[in-house]
C-alpha cells in the first residue's frame, strides 16, 4: 500500500514538473517570437525630388542599411554625423533604410 502511495506521488510530481516546463516553453516562445516584433517600426515616407524627411535618431553605432527596389537614384541618404541621418527624394523610385533605434 505505501509503495503505491509513493508511485502516485512521484507521478503526480512527475506530472506537475511535465506541465510547468510546457507552460515554461510556451511562455518562453511566445516572449521569443513578441519581442523582436515590437522592437522594429515601419515608417513609410513619400518623398519629391529635393523634399527631405529627418529620420528618428538611430543608435550612435548602428549604420543604415540601405535597398532601392528599382532606381538606385531615387533618394540619398545623409549622415550630418553618428544618430543624425535624413532622406533626400532625389527621382522617382521605391527603397528602404534599415538601422537600430536609440530605444533598441
Amino acid at each position: 500500500m505505501l509503495e503505491q502511495m509513493d508511485t502516485l506521488r512521484q507521478l503526480r510530481r512527475s506530472r506537475w514538473r511535465t506541465l510547468g516546463a510546457a507552460l515554461l516553453m510556451l511562455v518562453a516562445g511566445f516572449l521569443w517570437r513578441t519581442l523582436p516584433c515590437d522592437a522594429q517600426r515601419s515608417i513609410g515616407v513619400e518623398l519629391k525630388a529635393g523634399e527631405t524627411y529627418i529620420l528618428p535618431a538611430f543608435s550612435k553605432d548602428s549604420t543604415p542599411e540601405v535597398r532601392f527596389s528599382d532606381n538606385p537614384n531615387s533618394f540619398v541618404l545623409e549622415c550630418g554625423g553618428p544618430g543624425k541621418c535624413s532622406v533626400i527624394g532625389a527621382e522617382a523610385g521605391h527603397g528602404s533604410i534599415r538601422a537600430t533605434l536609440e530605444t533598441g
